[in-house]
């Protein structure tokens, strides 16, 4: 049997193959249902996304997503401020006595930690975390990586700084 590559290709490993494409760069529309709390995230984040040349029309489904889970968030603290973390119910006899309470975790906590989990996932994918920022050598603009701070060379050593 013969070895070697397959007639009408180069030879290439599909993984070793240079990956070549240009999606169309900008911000994508938001759906018409996404409202409160999910629109106004949507505005704050595709706005920096778009200031950093990071957003692609492409990217509306994740960035939905991440707004509705941002949304999700900032609901589930609200219910939990107004309501607390934990539910108190009584325990009664079979005659309706109340004998002592069963403490539970209040339902939205579990909800709270679904949506932080899809959120977290999806920042760190956009960069919207710091660590993920220092991942994707991601600037912030607030320095210039080039312009090195005097301190800093003359604690190195190096003889330019003098």
């Amino acid at each position: 049997m013969p070895r070697g590559p397959k007639p009408g290709t180069d030879g290439a490993r599909k993984k070793d193959r240079p990956k070549t494409g240009r999606l169309t760069e900008g911000r994508p529309k938001p759906p018409a249902e996404l409202a409160g709390e999910a629109r106004a995230e949507w505005e704050r984040v595709t706005a920096e996304l778009e200031s950093a040349g990071l957003l692609c029309r492409v990217d509306r489904a994740a960035l939905v997503e991440l707004c509705r889970s941002w949304a999700d968030l900032v609901e589930c603290r609200r219910v939990l401020a107004a309501e607390g973390r934990v539910l108190k119910t009584p325990i009664q006899t079979s005659k309706g006595d109340k004998i002592g309470e069963r403490v539970t975790r209040h339902p939205m906590v579990i909800v709270l930690n679904d949506a932080f989990k899809r959120w977290s996932a999806l920042a760190k994918e956009y960069g919207l975390t710091a660590l993920s920022r220092l991942r994707m050598q991601v600037e912030t603009g607030e320095e210039d990586p080039a312009e090195e701070d005097e301190l800093m060379r003359i604690l190195r050593g190096d003889e330019a700084a003098a």
